[in-house]
C-alpha cells in the first residue's frame, strides 16, 4: 500500500485493532432532515464525542461541516446519491475531496438496478482518481429488492459484496444479511475488507447483538447511522458500539454503558 494511501487508511481504520466504526449520515438527500441529522453539525459533534473512527456525509456539506470535523475526526465524502429514484448519481469528485481534506471517498452501486451499468461506469474515473491521489475508496454495494427476489437475500448480498472487491474498492460496505452464519458466507467471498451497514433495528439490544454477530463473523467493522444518531443518547450509543468493535465488549457490557 502506497504511504499516502496507508496514512489515510489508518485514519479511518484503527491501526491498533484493524477495525472501525463509521458513522454515515448521507441520508439527507433521499430522506430529508431526519431526527438526528436535522443539524448535521451536531451529528458530527456526537461522532467526535462518542469516538467514531470516521463520518460519512454528502460532499456538498463539506464547507458547512469543516469547522466541526477539522483535526477532530476523519471524513469520508459521499460522491453519489439520489433524491427520489433508484439510482446513485455522481455529484462529487476526488479532487474536491482532496481540497476539503477528506480521508476517503464513497460511492454507491445498486446491484440489479436498471441503471446498474451507469453506476459502474461513473465509478471507473473516480476509482482511477483515487489511485492517482492515493485516496481510499469505500464502495457501498447493495442489492435491489428485485435482485434479492431473483437469487435470494444472502446470495444477492454475497454477489454485491464480491462485485465491490472486483471493481477495486479499498473497502466494501454491504447490507446485514440477517444472521452471523450468513454474514460469514459474505465475508468469506469478499477479498476486500468488509464493513456492514446497521440498518434500523427495533431495539437497542438488537443493535448490540447484531454488532456482536458482525464482528464475530469476521467483518472489519460497522457503518451505522440511524441506530446511533437516531438513538436517545447518540454519544453513549456510539461509545458502546465502539467498545464492542474495538474492545470485544459483550452485549451486557454495551447495555450497561448506556446507564
Amino acid at each position: 500500500m502506497h504511504p499516502g494511501l496507508k496514512a489515510r487508511y489508518d485514519r479511518i481504520i484503527n491501526p491498533q485493532t484493524g477495525k472501525t466504526v463509521l458513522l454515515p449520515f448521507d441520508h439527507g438527500l433521499p430522506f430529508g432532515p431526519l431526527p438526528g441529522i436535522t443539524d448535521p453539525r451536531q451529528t458530527v459533534r456526537w461522532a467526535v464525542a462518542g469516538g467514531a473512527n470516521a463520518v460519512i456525509f454528502n460532499q456538498g456539506l463539506a464547507g458547512v461541516l469543516f469547522a466541526e470535523y477539522n483535526t477532530k475526526i476523519p471524513t469520508i465524502h459521499m460522491l453519489t446519491n439520489s433524491c427520489t429514484v433508484e439510482h446513485a448519481a455522481l455529484f462529487g469528485s476526488v479532487l474536491r475531496a482532496v481540497k476539503w481534506a477528506a480521508d476517503a471517498v464513497a460511492l454507491e452501486v445498486l446491484v440489479g438496478a436498471e441503471t446498474e451499468r451507469q453506476m459502474i461506469e461513473q465509478a471507473v474515473p473516480v476509482l482511477d482518481a483515487c489511485e492517482e491521489w492515493n485516496i481510499p475508496s469505500l464502495l457501498m454495494m447493495y442489492p435491489t429488492e428485485r435482485f434479492i427476489d431473483q437469487v435470494g437475500k444472502v446470495e444477492a448480498i454475497r454477489r454485491a459484496a464480491r462485485a465491490g472487491a472486483e471493481l477495486g474498492a479499498t473497502i466494501v460496505k454491504t447490507a446485514w444479511p440477517g444472521s452471523r452464519a450468513d454474514l460469514v458466507r459474505v465475508v468469506e467471498s469478499c477479498p476486500a475488507p468488509l464493513v456492514v451497514a446497521g440498518g434500523s433495528q427495533k431495539t437497542i439490544e438488537a443493535t448490540f447483538q447484531m454488532t456482536r454477530d458482525i464482528m464475530a463473523a469476521g467483518a472489519m467493522g460497522v457503518a451505522m447511522g440511524r441506530n446511533l444518531w437516531g438513538a436517545e443518547n447518540p454519544v453513549k450509543m456510539i461509545r458502546a458500539v465502539s467498545a464492542m468493535v474495538h474492545e470485544d465488549a459483550s452485549v451486557a457490557d454495551a447495555v450497561a454503558m448506556l446507564g
